[in-house]
């Protein structure tokens, strides 16, 4: 989309006149430029809403920052939540500041500040998810709560949201357009949304599908939400590692048992393991075997114990014999406990067991501090494509008809087609939307595609 010429950029009619004294003489002003007007007559307007707050409180009424029920080291722009909230909420003798200008300067505003003025006391303060972002222009909007649904202009926004990422703010109708204005600094993922709504709901007790939009003007309903998305906000930043496990359910602890071999019998204890059900060899460096020295894996094919993935069967553990030694090696305590079962069994009297170590994951990486970043993934054309194309095939492939733990274990077809299953669906591709949004273009596979599917 071309930009708007300026008021005084030539015509591009060619006329050579200026834009504003020829066919931007009775042009109407495009969303864009409404929306950044709106900007201008709302900090314009701020300033002088603070400044009348200012002449009017007094002792009894505190100070705005003390009673403003969110956390002050993350409000910094003059058109931020905090300057929302002590225009629009804040009490000075009993009024907001807003009604006090509204009462007593109200005939000194221009026609553009008066209609601001109307517009801002008729907004509220709710949880809006993003449906759709136009880079360049601004993104499509729905109110979790009341069902509204705006298209915002907002050019800086477009370029750094998501699809699906939730806000806390005040959306803002004037003169035909829709304006962001009191806005959290801190958006959150998808996966909040439901908690979020559900606990609002229930503070204001709402048994009707959508909650009436005068519900969420009140000073009572604002400190709610600011408070319940700060406190949503710091779990989600201070969340623990979620506790690793296995493909078998175990927690993940690298586990490892040494042996000595007795009276170096290396070879027999070699050739016993080669004898193990469900055990491989590993190859050495020339496709050579040397006695006395060998790995094996412990592999178990998929379908038989825990479900398998499809991506392969399952390894369980690894054993080196070298020099005297034998080592197994495994992911948790469990799968170590029952490998070193079937190993002692097999090399009975050829084995003498000296320690075992095992470290949890989550204490391993808490170890291991700093470490250099890890080399950048191949960013050629051809490996972007190729990554996109895997998850191409994943999701439109198989895993529309496998059941999903995030879906109660209904497939997303059945999920579809099912009352419940229908909502769990919708936000599980919400939180895919989401997360494929922060992926690289290249590499970033379109979720609208399984929407399209699926028929959500």
């Amino acid at each position: 989309m071309s930009p708007d010429p300026g008021r005084n950029d030539p015509c591009p009619c060619g006329s050579g006149r200026v834009y504003r004294k020829c066919c931007g003489k009775n042009a109407a002003p495009s969303p864009e430029r409404v929306a950044q007007h709106a900007h201008r007559v709302d900090e314009k307007l701020t300033v002088r809403i603070l400044r009348l707050a200012k002449e009017l409180s007094g002792p009894n009424d505190g100070s705005p920052h003390a009673a403003y029920p969110g956390d002050l080291r993350d409000e910094q722009a003059p058109a931020d939540l905090l300057s929302a909230w002590v225009i629009h909420y804040w009490q000075v003798r009993g009024k907001a500041p807003v009604e006090w200008l509204a009462e007593r300067q109200r005939h000194l505003l221009d026609e553009d500040e008066r209609t601001w003025l109307d517009a801002q006391r008729r907004a509220w303060l709710s949880v809006w998810a993003v449906r759709e972002l136009q880079p360049e222009v601004g993104f499509a909007l729905e109110d979790l709560l009341t069902g509204e649904r705006r298209f915002v202009h907002e050019v800086i926004g477009s370029r750094t949201g998501r699809p699906q990422m939730i806000l806390l703010g005040r959306v803002v109708d004037w003169r035909g357009v829709s304006v962001l204005s009191g806005l959290h600094l801190h958006a959150l993922p998808p996966e909040h949304a439901a908690a979020i709504v559900e606990r609002t709901r229930a503070k204001l007790d709402v048994r009707l599908p959508l909650v009436p939009c005068e519900r969420l003007r009140t000073r009572e309903i604002v400190d709610f939400l600011i408070e319940l998305w700060e406190e949503i906000s710091a779990e989600s930043s201070n969340r623990p590692i979620p506790e690793l496990r296995n493909g078998d359910g175990d927690p993940l602890a690298w586990t490892t048992d040494r042996y000595s071999v007795v009276a170096a019998r290396e070879s027999e204890v070699v050739e016993r393991l080669a004898a193990i059900p469900g055990i491989g060899r590993r190859t050495l460096e020339g496709g050579r075997v040397e006695e006395g020295r060998a790995e094996f894996d412990f592999v178990r094919p998929v379908g038989e114990g825990a479900p398998g993935l499809g991506l392969g069967d399952t390894h369980l553990g690894t054993v080196r014999v070298q020099g005297g030694d034998l080592v197994l090696e495994a992911n948790s305590v469990r799968r170590a406990d029952d490998l070193r079962a079937c190993i002692e069994a097999a090399c009975a009297g050829l084995l003498e067991h000296r320690q075992r170590e095992s470290r949890k994951m989550a204490d391993l990486l808490g170890e291991a501090g700093y470490r250099e970043p890890a080399p950048p993934m191949d960013e050629s054309p051809r490996a972007a494509a190729l990554l996109r194309e895997v998850k191409r095939r994943h999701y439109e492939g198989k895993w529309l008809d496998d059941p999903v733990p995030a879906l109660a274990n209904l497939s997303p077809r059945a999920a579809a087609r099912d009352p419940v299953g229908r909502g769990m669906l919708v936000q599980l591709l919400n939180d895919m939307e989401y997360h494929e949004a922060g992926e690289p273009p290249e590499r970033r596979y379109d979720v609208r595609e399984l929407r399209r599917i699926l028929g959500v």
